[in-house]
Formats: C-alpha cells, sequence, structure tokens
C-alpha cells in the first residue's frame, strides 16, 4: 500500500503540476524549503510510484485528431485476459477493468476514421469473449486537469456526516 502524503508533498506536486521541469532549487525557493529536502522529497515520489514527470502531447495536435472512448461488456471468464490483450494495443492509452452493466473501459487514439474502422474491425474484433462494444467519441474536451491536490481535498466540500453508509448501500442498489 502506498504512503500517505503530506502537505510539503502536496506543494511539490502542485508545483510539478504546473512545470514538470522545475528544478528542485526552483521549487524550493517557490515554497521557502530546503533545496535538498525538495530534491529527496522529488526522489521519493517517484522511486516510490507516488509520481511520475512525464510530457503530455495534445493528441489533435499530432496527428492523432479522433479521440475515442470504448466501453466493453466482455464475458466473465475472460475479463483479465481480454484487458491483457487490450493494454497491449498502441492505439489505447489507457484500460481498466471496471464494474457496471460493462466490465472494460478503454480510452483510445486514431489518425483517421479509416484507422478507427481497421482497429475496431480487425484487431478489436480479435480479442476472444467480447460480447458488446460501445463508443463515446470525444467531440470536445472541456476539462483536463491533473490538479490531485484539489481532488484529494474535493470532499471537504461537502457535509459528508449527512451521508450514511446506509444510505449508500441503497443507492448502488438502485
Amino acid at each position: 500500500m502506498a504512503r500517505d502524503i503530506d502537505e510539503i508533498d502536496e506543494q511539490i506536486i502542485g508545483q510539478l503540476q504546473v512545470d514538470g521541469r522545475r528544478s528542485a532549487a526552483e521549487i524550493a525557493r517557490e515554497l521557502g524549503l530546503p533545496r535538498a529536502t525538495v530534491r529527496r522529497r522529488i526522489e521519493s515520489l517517484t522511486s516510490e510510484g507516488l509520481i511520475t514527470i512525464r510530457a503530455y502531447a495534445y493528441s489533435h495536435q499530432i496527428g492523432l485528431p479522433i479521440h475515442v472512448w470504448i466501453v466493453l461488456r466482455v464475458s466473465l471468464d475472460r475479463v483479465v485476459a481480454a484487458a491483457q490483450m487490450l493494454s497491449t494495443f498502441k492505439e489505447l492509452r489507457w484500460v481498466g477493468v471496471v464494474s457496471g452493466g460493462s466490465n472494460i473501459l478503454a480510452e483510445g487514439f486514431f489518425s483517421s476514421s479509416q484507422h478507427a474502422h481497421a482497429f475496431f474491425t480487425q484487431r478489436l474484433a480479435s480479442v476472444s469473449g467480447i460480447q458488446q462494444v460501445e463508443t463515446l467519441h470525444v467531440l470536445s474536451l472541456e476539462k483536463f486537469a491533473f490538479d490531485w491536490t484539489a481532488m484529494r481535498h474535493a470532499d471537504e466540500d461537502y457535509d459528508l456526516s449527512s451521508v450514511s453508509g446506509h444510505q449508500l448501500a441503497h443507492a448502488a442498489d438502485d
């Protein structure tokens, strides 16, 4: 299990989210912390797998204008094998096993309608156990954020004492 992060870790992560190329010295100056502390914390956060620092390319601007969420219903005895196979497909950035009416969700990017068509009829069709496919074509992206600090504290905006576990269990049954 991953360790808890503290306020200093959150501040460092926040600085890296703004610009992942910032040096430990710059972050230390911004936060009023010793450079060695920031450098050590960044090394710890990355080596423990709590964060990764990567460049993100905008798909439309690099020749992948078709952005699709793929919702799959797969026979239960094939879910793990199907998810593992899907994870090998170059077009898919994200593959997850989910609960609900469907059991695998994937995000894909394609260079053209022809590319998407070939993917679905040739590559996806080869995955054993798929019972149903639904695609959700992303027409516009209204929010794209990685503000994990805000998300970690979003529950503070609510009165959670008014929501009991009993109510949640019944809501899941509906």
